[in-house]
């Protein structure tokens, strides 16, 4: 099995990562690990709105088999996210016994990087296969073992994946178990863009699929209901029929964005037809009119201008049935009393001079209206000043966000930098315990020479004794022997002498 593949390590920007070689062991508590000698294709796909999730895909001779089945590991099922790294790589932890099993397993690699997800319980992790398959009657040994390692697996609430140490970078990493971490804090809203992440119908091409229950197992699937086919308002990126590409995140409404039309907006009890009725039937009662009333219809004016009173909805919101009601019968009403006084009106648009009530009247109508137009013209300042305010706040939200995006920047750069440190100083332990070794070595041989030393000079102090006294002795036999010499000289000079001097007395003068 090759351990090098084109599509291991992850680009430089996003935090994608896909393990082509992956070998699953199981670290069940209670009992002893158990390898599962099938080879997965890992992939890790992680969003900043929408937290992270896992897919291992079993490879059957060498290819993977992205058409037959595969599992699915949710943020939400993840107690906690550890990794650990054994080798050559991290010489002072060497791992468990199992190890050296991964290891052949993955062609005899020195280093293996090791992923340990703890899930919150068992049974949580999901076997997702096509539509139209049926795991449970598959010809074929190699098949039924992928299928029989494929539900080890789903049963299973520890296990670890083990692949090359060096594709997997710490950021990355640690942007996982933050992930992770924040799931649990996220609103409905925001986890909605994850459902659509994970949405089991957006595999297969958009063929769809189904979530795999093996049989005497009962366990409610969060994926099983989306099995069936869609609602017609259901939006394409989490339908069956979607045509998004396996990996791509499907665009969600729940956030930003312009609103959805007006059919994917139509709630359970309400369907598009009872809606354009009830648009039609406001736009043809005769409130629906916004014009402007007759002047002596102080009535009607006074209602159009009374701010409490019902007025139709506009564009897609909802409209209550006891609004509706309520207009109608007020619209009726009105048109009525209008019916009813047009001798009235006539009459109220003449103001008799002499008669001072119908003066006051007016006047107090006309104050009214100034008194309106003020408040009219005051709320419009404060709408404009609400507007300005809003804008700042935008503009203020836009700089933040463009700040805190050079601080994620930077925290990048940071991590970066930090997990460059720590490979250098995992270099530098390693170097240093090289140069330990080498210390003992040298220390080892320091006491062999200093033993050496010490006898080197027990040996030459004797040595030197022996050369002391034979010199001594060379001192003394030649001072005896030059003083003997000299002293037979003087003796042989003096008896010479003396004999001169008898001779020289001897003879006759």
């Amino acid at each position: 099995m090759s351990t090098e593949g084109s599509h291991d390590k992850p680009s430089g920007q996003d935090f994608q990562f896909d393990a082509s070689d992956v070998i699953v062991v199981l670290e069940e508590e209670g009992r002893p690990p158990e390898v599962i000698e099938q080879h997965f294709q890992l992939r890790a796909r992680y969003s900043p709105h929408a937290s992270v999730f896992f897919r291992l895909f079993p490879v059957i001779d060498n290819a993977s088999t992205t058409t037959t089945a595969c599992v699915q590991i949710k943020a939400g099922d993840i107690k906690s996210l550890e990794k650990e790294v054994y080798g050559k790589v991290n010489a002072a932890n060497p791992g468990p016994a199992h190890v050296e099993v991964v290891r052949g397993l993955l062609g005899g690699m020195h280093s293996v990087a090791c992923l340990r997800f703890k899930l919150r319980s068992h049974g949580t992790i999901d076997l997702i296969q096509p539509v139209d398959s049926d795991i449970d009657n598959v010809p074929g040994d190699r098949i039924l073992d992928t299928c029989a390692s494929l539900r080890s697996l789903v049963a299973a609430s520890l296990f670890s994946l083990y692949f090359r140490h060096d594709i997997l970078r710490r950021k990355t990493f640690n942007k996982y178990v933050w992930a992770v971490g924040q799931f649990s804090l996220l609103t409905e809203p925001e986890k909605q863009p994850y459902q659509c992440m994970v949405d089991a119908r957006r595999l297969y091409h958009g063929a769809g699929d189904k979530v795999h229950v093996p049989h005497g197992h009962n366990r409610p699937s969060p994926t099983r209901d989306r099995c069936s086919p869609p609602a017609p308002g259901t939006p394409a990126s989490c339908g069956s029929g979607s045509t998004l590409p396996f990996d791509e995140v499907p665009p969600c409404r729940g956030r930003r964005g312009s609103p959805p039309p007006y059919a994917e907006c139509v709630t359970d009890g309400q369907s598009p037809s009872a809606r354009s009725d009830a648009a039609s039937m406001l736009d043809t009662s005769p409130a629906a009119d916004c014009g402007l009333p007759e002047y002596g219809d102080t009535k009607r004016r006074d209602a159009s201008l009374d701010p409490h009173l019902a007025v139709p909805p506009c564009g897609n919101e909802a409209i209550r049935p006891t609004s509706k009601r309520k207009w109608s019968i007020r619209a009726t009403t009105s048109s009525a009393t209008d019916a009813h006084r047009p001798e009235k009106l006539q009459r109220s648009l003449f103001v008799d001079p002499d008669d001072k009530s119908q003066v006051a009247i007016l006047h107090d109508l006309q104050e009214q209206i100034r008194q309106r137009d003020q408040q009219n013209e005051e709320l419009q300042k404060t709408v404009d000043q609400l507007r300005t305010t809003v804008g700042e706040l935008q503009k203020s939200v836009e700089v933040m966000q463009t700040w805190k995006k050079k601080q994620e920047e930077l925290v990048g750069d940071l991590e970066g930098t930090c997990s460059q440190l720590t490979e250098r100083q995992d270099d530098f332990d390693d170097a240093v315990d090289c140069l330990s070794g080498d210390v003992d070595e040298l220390a080892g041989k320091h006491d062999e020479l200093g033993k050496q030393m010490i006898d080197f000079g027990d040996e030459f102090q004797d040595l030197m004794e022996g050369v002391a006294c034979k010199a001594q002795e060379e001192i003394r036999k030649t001072i005896e022997d030059g003083m003997a010499k000299q002293i037979q000289e003087i003796v042989e000079a003096q008896v010479n002498e003396v004999r001169r001097r008898i001779s020289k007395a001897l003879q006759p003068t």
